[in-house]
């Protein structure tokens, strides 16, 4: 079985997450820390599992009627590397939001691409882009 290794990202995450819960039910928190915990070693036991996303994949932890999602990564040296931890129906902050707006931005650009006469008009399309996402 690989070694788990949690980024300090995902350490972060998973108190976050335990800090939300804790003050309505602690005994949420706890069993929510322990449905996370078990699909981090599901993930160890069968690496490979869950959806392919870029570089990493992502496998749901079922915790109620919703999930939380790990992201991990297969690392070389016979580990696996849990990079972050989020609740389905929340937002990994600055995760989502920023694959969202350059997903977006992506999609100006192959239009603009597809449409320009001229590759300088795509160089200043794509400056422009490039402004206002790092604004």
């Amino acid at each position: 079985m690989p070694a788990l290794i949690w980024h300090p990202d995902a350490l972060d995450d998973i108190a976050r997450l335990y800090d939300f819960l804790a003050p309505v039910s602690p005994a949420a928190a706890q069993r929510a820390a322990l449905v996370i915990r078990d699909a981090a070693n599901k993930i160890a036991d069968n690496p490979g599992i869950g959806t392919p996303r870029a570089e990493f994949r992502e496998w749901p932890a079922k915790f109620g009627r919703s999930s939380y999602i790990l992201r991990y990564l297969l690392v070389p040296i016979d580990s696996i590397l849990i990079t972050r931890v989020w609740h389905m129906r929340g937002d990994l902050p600055g995760v989502r939001r920023n694959f969202d707006n350059w997903f977006k931005a992506a999609l100006k650009l192959d239009f603009l691409y597809a449409n320009s006469r001229s590759f300088s008009h795509l160089d200043n399309a794509l400056q422009r882009l490039i402004g206002k996402a790092t604004v």
